[in-house]
């Protein structure tokens, strides 16, 4: 097992670079796990990949130990000083492993079966991750993510999916009308007021839904495009929910049609 000491290491110096800056991560294809639990779940979907690993000196956790002795050969690990362990922490509470990794090959033209959310402008990772989560709990099988949405796979999104971003097939740079044109079912598009109350919506066969950004929501192409606009129905004052919050209630909702 390598040991690095410094901070002015090359390879401290890359690992560094690729949890703060997008456009280290895009330019390298490269992503960042933060915790054993990113780690475990991308292992057991790729389990070929060259990864990078880096471990807390003080680290006494079995569930690392266990991990290191299950990695393919071609996978690197490197132990660092508490105080750099410290430096390049990305959450309050550091579990004592992080990780490089290739980004998953993001989807061009995905059309499977089964049902499907379509994000349009989502600017909070913690928002797009809890999405992803939620869609992989309630059965949605597609993602399709604009161009203007956060990275799907940047650290903090990882954070709020929890790994859901490796079982999930997820479109990037999607055409949110093109994709209704071509999805084999309905479309439902995701408003704060005026649409039909979701509680009252048939949602059986395969769907797509179309959620908004946290502030402005969908833009007019994209709801003109669908084919219901369907609103929750808030009381208490409550005027709206957050976009995570929202498309779980959808996707409960949906899972409730197909018991």
């Amino acid at each position: 097992m390598d040991r690095i000491e410094s901070s002015q290491n090359t390879r401290y110096k890359r690992l560094q670079k690729l949890i703060t800056s997008k456009a280290a991560r895009n330019q390298s294809n490269l992503i960042v796990l933060d915790g054993i639990h990113l780690v475990q779940d991308y292992v057991t979907a790729y389990p070929q990949r060259n990864i990078q690993i880096f471990i807390d000196e003080t680290n006494q956790r079995d569930e690392i130990a266990a991990l290191i002795q299950k990695l393919d050969a071609s996978c690197s690990i490197t132990e660092l000083s508490a105080q750099l362990f410290q430096k390049i922490r990305v959450t309050k509470t550091p579990q004592g492993i992080i990780a490089i990794a290739p980004r998953p090959k993001a989807l061009v033209n995905q059309h499977a079966p089964g049902s499907a959310v379509g994000l349009e402008g989502l600017q909070d990772p913690g928002n797009l991750g809890a999405i992803l989560r939620s869609a992989l709990a309630f059965g949605i099988k597609t993602v399709y993510i604009t161009r203007d949405c956060v990275d799907p796979f940047s650290p903090k999104s990882l954070r709020g999916g929890m790994g859901a971003q490796f079982r999930l097939e997820i479109v990037e740079n999607a055409d949110l009308s093109t994709v209704v044109q071509e999805f084999k079912g309905r479309s439902i598009a995701a408003i704060v007021e005026g649409g039909e109350p979701l509680n009252e919506v048939d949602l059986t066969g395969d769907v797509i839904f179309l959620i908004g950004s946290e502030g402005a929501g969908l833009s007019d192409v994209v709801k003109d495009s669908a084919d219901q606009l369907v609103s929750i129905p808030l009381g208490n004052g409550v005027e709206s929910l957050n976009a995570a919050a929202a498309a779980s209630l959808f996707f409960y909702q949906k899972q409730s049609f197909n018991k």
